[in-house]
């Protein structure tokens, strides 16, 4: 008895599923008919003039971004803490060449570059002012034309004999149009290494989609549902059309005598061009016209299919067929929030916040890294002396919120109450840095204590000052000289009283 798989048979609605009966590398498959570039191209051209895709890109930024990008220094040294916040502050404000984009705008391009084309480049190149940061699109990266026969070359990643990344064959921007020709030679190219004396120096970061073992480069986002949005635009566009017609009033009088049909017609009348190419007359009528026709004359009018008969189903089924692709609830892609409830928001959210963890996941690491490298350049030159052993570097990203944050608590809240959770848990789930909480946490104690401290010190020396006594400080010596229930009247405390006052005032 033998066992076989269906999909593998030669059938005709999957025979060209198997294309030669060979496996491609992850390179070879971009690489082949220039698919890569190809797909670059149409999800510009997507996100540029679909909404669908436009959507899209912008959900993703502000579901991952969000809001302002904020980098917290933490150290146990003050001399530490403040001579890092001297050199990453300022840093952070003024990223790139020309020092005038922060660190927020800049990670909301990473974003949008890894969404339209894949993956973005990250160069940490240096000038007179110190390391800055520099983003090279996808479509800059390329094979020179002389090596594109060179195995250890591909989609202008070079490699070594061994596999380890050497650098990046980069388009030079000069402004000049045919530097995007077909007409590039090597000389349009410069290489940008990867690692500069062991320190790395640039970076190619991929969309968090698809990857495999040996995978060079990254393809767009949208690349599984391109076929599916060039036709649901295609398709609502003709509903549009329709929809526009409909909204009008057209007809066609079939008649032996044209002239007199149009006579018998009351309203505007201009020459038109007819379906074969010769003139015709049309004619406008009035609304509430009462026309006439001869026997065997009759008036054909165009009424194609109102929007809401057949398609606002089919639109919003097409709809959360692209929301699914993209791991997002169709209700948050498309902002409609018309019949949805707490639970399937919920239910969609949790995966919405595990798309965008893996997304954030890999932007921290960038940012980390940038940072870590203008941190080591201001060691190297003296520009920090301190010991950085318990320096923490912490970059918080504004938290994605589900629907109704006082459901969430109390849920956690009776976890905590239970013992099914813990706080560190529950912070990771928020996304917030458990020990950094703790730390925060314990600066607040002392800054109560400092502040309540300095409270009792204002009281004392007002009360010396004027010579007052506070109603707190009135109640503290009513409890010590006062006498309290169960203590004899008259006489100063004996012993048993004085230990029965230590005890209920917890001094003993």
């Amino acid at each position: 008895m033998s066992s076989e798989f269906e999909a593998v048979r030669d059938n005709v609605y999957i025979s060209d599923w198997v294309k030669n009966y060979q496996t491609l590398f992850p390179d070879d498959e971009l690489t082949e008919d220039d698919s890569l570039n190809h797909l670059r191209q149409i999800s510009n051209k997507l996100i540029k003039n679909n909404f669908f895709a436009s959507t899209a890109q912008q959900a993703y930024v502000n579901a991952v971004i969000g809001g302002n990008i904020i980098v917290k220094v933490s150290s146990k040294s003050e001399r530490a803490q403040k001579e890092i916040e001297n050199i990453v502050n300022p840093f952070i404000s003024g990223i790139d060449i020309n020092r005038s984009m922060n660190i927020s705008i800049l990670s909301e391009q990473i974003i949008n570059n890894k969404f339209a084309n894949g993956d973005v480049l990250i160069n940490l190149p240096m000038d007179s002012k110190g390391t800055y940061v520099e983003l090279i699109e996808a479509n800059r990266i390329n094979t020179p034309p002389k090596q594109t026969e060179n195995p250890l070359i591909r989609e202008g990643v070079e490699y070594d004999i061994d596999g380890r990344l050497l650098g990046y064959h980069v388009i030079k921007y000069t402004g000049k149009q045919k530097l995007w020709s077909r007409y590039l030679t090597d000389e349009d190219y410069v290489f940008v290494p990867a690692r500069n004396k062991g320190r790395l120096v640039a970076l190619l970061d991929f969309a968090p989609i698809n990857i495999k073992p040996l995978q060079s480069r990254q393809y767009p986002i949208l690349t599984p549902i391109m076929t599916l949005l060039k036709y649901t635009s295609q398709y609502l566009e003709a509903v549009l059309i329709g929809a526009r017609v409909s909204a009008c009033f057209s007809a066609f009088v079939k008649t032996n005598n044209p002239a007199a049909a149009q006579k018998s017609l009351s309203g505007d009348t201009s020459i038109g061009t007819s379906i074969s190419g010769s003139a015709n007359k049309k004619s406008k009528l009035q609304p509430a016209t009462i026309s006439y026709l001869n026997l065997n004359e009759d008036i054909l009018f165009a009424s194609p299919n109102r929007p809401s008969d057949n398609s606002e189903s089919f639109v919003l089924r097409l709809s959360r067929f692209i929301a699914s692709a993209l791991r997002f609830p169709y209700e948050h892609f498309f902002l409609d929030l018309s019949a949805s409830s707490y639970s399937s928001w919920r239910g969609g959210s949790i995966e919405v916040t595990r798309n965008m963890n893996r997304w954030r996941r890999d932007l921290i690491n960038v940012l980390t890294w940038i940072l870590d490298t203008k941190i080591n350049e201001a060691i190297s030159k003296g520009e920090i002396t301190s010991s950085l052993k318990n320096v923490k570097i912490n970059i918080r990203l504004p938290k994605y919120k589900s629907i109704d944050e006082m459901k969430t608590a109390m849920a956690n809240k009776i976890e905590l109450v239970n013992g099914t959770d813990s706080i560190e848990r529950i912070s990771d789930e928020a996304d917030i840095d458990y020990d950094e909480l703790q730390n925060e946490l314990i600066v607040e104690i002392k800054n109560k204590v400092d502040l309540e401290a300095e409270r009792l010190v204002r009281i004392k020396e007002k009360s010396k000052e004027l010579g007052i006594i506070f109603p707190e400080d009135k109640e503290k010596i009513d409890r010590i000289t006062k006498k309290r229930e169960g203590e004899k009247p008259d006489g100063e405390l004996d012993d048993e009283e004085k230990k029965l006052r230590r005890k209920e005032d917890g001094n003993w």
